[in-house]
């Protein structure tokens, strides 16, 4: 399942730990705040990448010392003084859809289907 970009900035960590296992911090780039992602299986983006809202940033995974646990994500904004609510971040932020390969290979497939 993609884990997608809150919001347009640059990834200022990309790291892979016991605890939470391999984890992304995106630098908001209209905010004074930072999105953390945690257990994620497939880091698809690097330290210093500029990325937009909705690009896929990696997968849900169960990395670190969740490894026996369902695949699931740690998300959280952090401002200066600590964790806020996310909820507000992305409840109130404008809808995006997110295409991924299982969605194209799903149309194709429709469409070869009907010849």
């Amino acid at each position: 399942m993609p884990v997608v970009a809150v919001c347009d900035g640059i990834i200022s960590a990309k790291r892979n730990r016991s605890i939470g296992g391999k984890t992304l911090t995106l630098l908001s780039d209209d905010y004074n705040w930072e999105a953390y992602y945690a257990r994620l299986d497939k880091q698809l983006v690097r330290k210093g990448q500029y990325v937009h809202k909705g690009q896929v940033l990696g997968t849900v995974g169960n990395t670190g010392n969740d490894k026996h646990t369902p695949s699931h994500l740690h998300f959280g904004i952090y401002k200066w003084a600590g964790a806020v609510n996310p909820l507000p971040y992305v409840k109130h932020s404008k809808k995006i859809s997110v295409v991924t390969k299982h969605k194209l290979k799903h149309k194709k497939t429709k469409r070869k289907s009907k010849y």
